[in-house]
């Protein structure tokens, strides 16, 4: 007989000839990486500033179109005044991120099936989930399930500092940070298995952080 969920391959049921090697299907695929970076400095003898900008590809090995992107912007500045009395340091840097990686653990169960397991689809293209009676695992359901979590970050710092007399000087630093996530899943019925799930499915989550800080200084130093 054919054990829970019909992980283990049943000899009076399955077709013993068929062969799958279900660990290729599913985790033998090229994942591809690509990371690009650009940066552009200059500046004179009061003014200095560097620009950059970089992006992020990354594949899986599962199979179907699925990545993760990140971008990013940095940019630093730091002047001081033809008097040597004023200075301003200025730094910024913005990421996103958008990922579609398979929300869901099911595709995880390629690694468990027998190679004489049914086929996963059938006659029309349809996620197979029972054979001669006996209900199966599909890992193929994350195909038809559709996963994103989107992110943006801005990090930024200005320094700004004055010298009002010789060792006595006045400063301020202002910090400011984002942080925005939001998470989407969508598993729609003809992804879940029919014998246990009889609505579809949406996840959301959103996250958003915002933080500042001000920091005012007086300092002095005796010549």
């Amino acid at each position: 007989s054919a054990t829970d969920q019909g992980f283990a391959p049943d000899l009076l049921v399955y077709d013993t000839s068929q062969y799958t090697d279900f660990k290729k299907m599913f985790f033998g695929g090229n994942a591809h990486l690509t990371d690009a970076n650009i940066s552009f400095s200059g500046g004179n003898a009061n003014t200095q500033f560097l620009l950059g900008t970089g992006f992020h590809h990354e594949t899986t090995v599962f199979p179907g179109d699925f990545s993760d992107n990140r971008g990013s912007f940095n940019v630093n500045l730091h002047h001081i005044s033809q008097d040597q009395l004023l200075q301003v340091e200025f730094s910024s840097n913005y990421s996103f991120d958008q990922n579609n990686l398979a929300g869901s653990g099911v595709v995880s169960n390629g690694f468990t099936l027998p190679p004489d397991y049914p086929t996963l689809l059938d006659s029309t293209g349809k996620l197979n989930w029972n054979y001669k009676g006996i209900p199966l695992v599909n890992p193929f359901a994350y195909l038809l399930q559709k996963y994103t979590a989107k992110t943006d970050n801005l990090i930024s710092h200005l320094k700004v500092s004055y010298q009002l007399l010789p060792g006595l000087s006045i400063k301020s630093s202002f910090g400011y940070n984002a942080l925005n996530a939001n998470e989407t899943l969508f598993q729609p019925l003809i992804s879940l298995d029919p014998q246990t799930n009889s609505v579809s499915r949406s996840y959301f989550g959103t996250n958003q952080f915002k933080t500042w800080i001000v920091e005012p200084q007086i300092e002095y130093q005796k010549l």
